[in-house]
């Protein structure tokens, strides 16, 4: 599942898509498409590394939500808080 939204897997689809409005890949093109299989080792090491980002990246946008809370207040406070 990673591999089709990393930039390698993104690319070959994109290269074998047909069509305008709706693009669309045969089966065909889709047996074409190169999947890399590294070692079953190298895999869960590759898992535990996305996984690893994932949750950075959670925690990212959970404290990025803070900040803009924060922001959001400070900004009210200093506006409209004349006392």
């Amino acid at each position: 599942m990673q591999f089709l939204k990393c930039s390698y897997g993104v690319e070959q689809l994109k290269n074998k898509m047909t069509g305008g409005l709706y693009p669309a890949i045969t089966e065909g093109e889709l047996k074409q498409v190169k999947l890399p299989f590294p070692k079953v080792s190298e895999q869960k090491l590759i898992m535990e590394k996305v996984k690893l980002k994932e949750n950075d990246i959670l925690k990212n946008k959970i404290e990025a939500h803070k900040v803009l809370a924060r922001a959001q207040t400070e900004f009210e406070k200093a506006i409209f808080d004349h006392s």
